[in-house]
């Protein structure tokens, strides 16, 4: 039987323990000479050890002093665990050759006051309470060849205790904890198991299932050691149900010194996120018709207190298109700040018109405006282009006329026309001729009008008729990057100088063939008109004859 002696200080009760007689209420009968052997002292693990042990350790030396008051012979003592039923110790026995590990000792002569001693290896039940055991040391021996047997009683301590508990726990790992949200999947919860007791722990097992509203599979832990006060870090994974913000009980099983033991912690289920988009900008600020890769920004914020996981972010206009990816998808959103991109070609057309940004289920609507390019209130005119062939220095004007309500700045103008014609370049100024087919305006206010003119060269090569030409525009406003065009198309006729046109009609066969005939005919003519005069002049000779 198992009797606990509840004193302030352990020290105390040892001394009094040696002073007090121990009664144990099952006690058998013994000889009037059971007062013989006395007990001077219990160790566990060495002889002169004051280590603590636990319940549940198995094979643990233990050392019992014993003396004599009188000299006695053939003196046996036994430790007998088995003495009382309720005892938690019993006798263990270690693998080997000599697996009986014997339990008594024999004395051939026991000097009275010699010391004496007893080695056993105990095991201790696993349910054990600690406190101090009552256990007995049965002996005999002869005195003048009469034998007698008697027990003696004594305390064994258990006062080493192992007391897991879990100190705190939270959802995320050591280097970063996170709130937990309705609804996360497969998120690290840390455990933070602490030894309570005042004896070390090893080869401890935990087991952890999730349970409601936690779900998750099982999972296990090994520790190979943890002292007294100690502290470990268990990470498990596990999800959250869609559940109210709440405090959840959870379990764990630890198996250690041989028994199970059921401990239970809470885990805080008071996360949430709440996303929102707090605004968006647009580089350049200002979107003109069919601007191309127009970058968008959407500033978007989570103000809760805990990451939101798989958030899908989706841009959409009918008149804008997207031309990055119109898709996003965030593994975690922490809870801050962050900036979603987007490039658009803008179309053209002209107005306010929406685009469409979805954050998960929560749709947002912007209304964008698109500002005209331009490009129908800057007027160009050339009237009829005429050239003459092979000519130097001849000119080509055209009108700009700004017919809006914006200026446009640092205005170009390209000369784009076939290799017969060509600009003018000086001979004085050869390099000239690298930027002489643009000219450069600094702006067009509203309602301005401009007169531009060139100076070209036609070829003499070239054939009479009319070549497509195009005169290229281009223009910035004060508040976009953005490079605008307009291109003129027109028509260059080219015709022959005159003295060309005399050497053509000179040269040309069917000329030739018609002056030569118009020869024939005047040289008939003449032919004929010569015989008419002679024909005559011998007609009024032969009158005078007669």
């Amino acid at each position: 039987m198992k009797i606990k002696y509840v004193i302030p200080a352990v020290i105390v009760l040892m001394l009094l323990a040696s002073a007090v007689p121990v009664v144990h209420n099952n006690q058998p009968a013994v000889s009037n000479s059971s007062s013989l052997i006395t007990v001077t002292g219990t160790h566990w693990y060495s002889p002169e050890s004051d280590k603590l042990v636990s319940p549940g350790m198995n094979n643990v030396p233990l050392f019992v002093n014993f003396t004599s008051v009188k000299t006695v012979d053939n003196l046996n003592v036994t430790l007998n665990l088995k003495y009382f039923k309720d005892s938690p110790f019993s006798c263990s026995y270690i693998n080997g050759p000599d697996k009986m590990v014997k339990n008594n000792v024999s004395y051939k002569i026991f000097q009275a006051g010699e010391p004496g001693l007893i080695y056993q290896l105990v095991n201790i039940s696993p349910v054990a309470g600690t406190g101090y055991y009552e256990e007995a040391l049965v002996y005999n021996y002869t005195i003048n060849g009469t034998f007698y047997s008697g027990n003696t009683t004594f305390i064994i301590p258990l006062l080493g205790n192992v007391r897991l508990s879990v100190l705190t726990s939270y959802f995320g790992e050591a280097s970063e904890h996170i709130n937990g949200t309705p609804g996360m999947k497969n998120i690290p919860l840390t455990v933070i198991l602490e030894n309570l007791g005042n004896m070390p722990v090893s080869n401890v097992t935990v087991m952890y299932k999730p349970s409601n509203p936690l779900t998750g599979y099982k999972q296990y832990e090994n520790i190979s050691a943890l002292n007294s006060f100690g502290v470990v870090n268990l990470t498990f994974i596990a999800s959250i149900k869609n559940v109210n913000d709440s405090f959840y009980r959870q379990n764990l099983t630890l198996y250690y010194n041989g028994a199970y033991h059921n401990t239970s912690f809470m885990v805080p289920v008071t996360g949430y996120s709440n996303i929102s988009l707090v605004s968006y900008y647009s580089n350049p600020p200002v979107i003109y018709q069919n601007e191309k890769f127009i970058k968008m920004t959407f500033v978007l914020e989570n103000s809760g207190n805990s990451f939101k996981k798989n958030l899908n972010v989706s841009l959409y206009s009918k008149y804008f298109k997207v031309v990055s990816p119109d898709y996003y998808h965030l593994k975690y959103f922490e809870p801050g700040v962050i900036n979603v991109t987007f490039y658009v070609n803008a179309m053209n057309i002209t107005g306010y018109h929406n685009i469409y940004l979805s954050i998960d289920s929560m749709n947002y609507t912007i209304n964008e405006r698109i500002h005209s390019s331009g490009y129908n209130d800057l007027k160009i005119s050339s009237g009829t282009v005429k050239l003459l062939s092979n000519t130097k220095k001849q000119l080509m004007t055209f009108y700009l006329n700004n017919t809006g309500n914006k200026t446009f700045r640092d205005v170009e103008i390209h000369l784009l026309t076939p290799s017969v014609i060509s600009i003018h370049v000086s001979s004085s100024n050869p390099l000239s001729a690298l930027d002489v087919n643009n000219v450069t305006f600094s702006e067009i206010r509203p309602g301005q009008s401009i007169k531009v003119t060139f100076i070209v060269d036609t070829s003499p090569a070239v054939a009479n008729g009319t070549y497509p030409s195009q005169l290229l525009v281009t223009w910035h406003f004060n508040n976009t990057q953005e490079l605008f065009t307009k291109t003129y198309n027109f028509n260059a006729k080219i015709s022959p100088t005159i003295s060309q046109k005399v050497v053509k009609t000179f040269t040309d066969p069917l000329y030739i063939i018609i002056i030569v005939l118009i020869v024939i005919v005047l040289i008939l003519i003449g032919i004929v008109a010569a015989r008419s005069r002679k024909g005559k002049k011998e007609s009024k000779s032969e009158n005078k004859k007669e």
